[in-house]
């Protein structure tokens, strides 16, 4: 099963691959060999209706359009509001940071690296030696900590961040498609 995610806050962005834009890969060669669409995010971009215009006219069947939205996964319990110290090597690493606001912490240092960065030992320490001078704790996203060896983890939090199905019993029949 291949699966097109897209954010729907930015859509195909200006159309282009990588260097020159955000795409992977041309939009009709991904969504020609997609079971599935997931619209993660408001639908900025009009790309449902975009998408089934794509599908009818060019592809051998309808694709299904699914719609999440990524939500912190927190427990309410172990959460503290405290000065941290973001750092992130996502695309768009002001959601992270608007993420980390809306919940209340306190950021005293934002660090953006480029999307999928690989992370240096020099980096890490010289992220921890600022945090201790800020009295603060460094915090990423998911995607950044699993990059991170189990020894670079250490002293690191992480925002765990979980999808909100809009129609799980679509996504359920699309799971048990290929089940």
């Amino acid at each position: 099963m291949s699966i097109v995610v897209i954010d729907g806050e930015v859509g195909f962005g200006n159309g282009n691959l990588i260097p020159a834009g955000p795409l992977r890969e041309e939009i009709n060669v991904g969504l020609s060999r997609a079971s599935a669409v997931v619209i993660i995010g408001e639908d900025r971009k009009n790309l449902k209706s975009t998408i089934s215009k794509i599908s009818i006219q060019n592809l051998k069947k309808p694709l299904k359009i699914l719609t999440a939205h990524l939500k912190p996964d927190i427990d309410s319990t172990s959460f503290h509001k405290e000065k941290v110290l973001a750092f992130t090597g996502i695309g768009r690493p002001e959601k992270f940071f608007n993420t980390l606001i809306k919940l209340g912490y306190d950021i005293v240092v934002k660090k953006s690296f480029s999307d999928h960065h690989h992370y240096t030992e020099k980096e890490l320490a010289n992220l921890q030696k600022m945090a201790q001078i800020k009295n603060a704790r460094l915090i990423t996203t998911s995607k950044d900590y699993v990059r991170l060896t189990i020894s670079q983890q250490q002293g690191i939090s992480v925002l765990p961040v979980k999808l909100d199905w809009e129609n799980k019993v679509a996504l359920d029949s699309l799971l048990r498609s290929i089940i």
